[in-house]
């Protein structure tokens, strides 16, 4: 994997995908979709028309969430 020059670690590495879709894993396993609008240095995001994931054997579902 080729890191891009320069690689900046951390949260500062997601601001090239601002404004993009971006599929979100969390700790507790929930799944979201949504826009990334903004973003601090702990790494806090906001995500925009944010689905939540809802995933049953091999089907899925979405839940709009709004702002996340």
């Amino acid at each position: 994997m080729e890191l891009p020059d320069p690689y900046l670690p951390g949260a500062v590495s997601l601001l090239d995908q601002l404004d993009k879709k971006l599929v979100v894993v969390l700790r507790d396993g929930k799944t979201l979709i949504g826009y990334l609008r903004t973003l601090d240095q702990f790494a806090n995001l906001v995500l925009h028309e944010t689905l939540e994931r809802i995933h049953v054997d091999k089907y899925y579902g979405d839940i709009s969430r709004g702002i996340f």
